[in-house]
């Protein structure tokens, strides 16, 4: 629990205390006072002392801090990526099954690249590059075992929130522009096998953005939002 130095010396000044007195009073060292006020920090032992002795809360001499913290043990992180191996492979594991021929009827290079490059874009329209970064590194706490920090948290849901929904358009646009592209080929050719391929292409898009949407940022908004004060 960080102490702000700043802080510290307006609630000691307020208080009329010198450093001396505001040190005989909290039972802590007059060295202990100057450095605090100095460069900040400081135990949670010395925290209450002065707030007991300033008679003031906690939180008026912390740091304001936006970093968003997280507890991070090794088992949590193993046992998370075991969970979306498990769950990733479930999910191929029926597409097979579900499909005449194989699982590479799924893949769809163009596809991705579309879905991907829409969600790029807009989290830089919108966010910035800053954004587009802490959107990428923040996939990281889904494997944490607990999130601190109610306001870091709050933001970088909504963040996810966006990208989200854009999942979702990045998905009805491609699939928009795909649908003019074949009904104007095949007003030309007539050729339907032509045009049923190309609707299993724009089906693709649809099932990547509901991937992308629900096994990765759905559960990590979920856990965004819940996250330990």
């Amino acid at each position: 629990m960080d102490i702000s130095a700043e802080k510290l010396k307006r609630a000691r000044l307020l208080h009329n205390l010198s450093q001396e007195l505001l040190a005989k009073q909290s039972g802590l060292s007059l060295r202990t006072i100057q450095r605090l006020e100095r460069e900040g920090g400081g135990s949670v032992e010395s925290l209450h002392a002065l707030c007991a002795t300033l008679n003031i809360c906690a939180e008026q001499l912390q740091q304001q801090t936006t970093a968003m913290q997280a507890g991070w043990q090794r088992t949590t992180i193993i046992s998370r990526l075991l969970v979306f191996i498990v769950l990733f492979a479930a999910l191929f594991s029926l597409m097979g099954k579900a499909s005449a021929t194989s699982i590479h009827i799924y893949l769809d290079l163009m596809s991705l690249v579309i879905i991907f490059s829409f969600l790029t874009l807009s989290t830089l329209a919108c966010f910035g590059f800053n954004g587009l970064l802490r959107a990428v590194s923040g996939l990281k706490y889904l494997a944490s075992s607990e999130l601190y920090q109610q306001q870091a948290t709050s933001d970088l849901a909504q963040l996810y929130t966006f990208i989200y929904k854009n999942c979702y358009c990045a998905a009805a646009i491609g699939s928009l522009i795909g649908l003019v592209s074949l009904l104007e080929i095949y007003a030309t050719t007539a050729n339907s096998s032509q045009l049923f391929m190309g609707l299993h292409v724009l089906t693709i898009l649809w099932l990547y953005a509901a991937i992308i949407a629900e096994c990765l940022l759905r559960p990590l908004i979920y856990k965004l939002k819940n996250a330990s004060d």
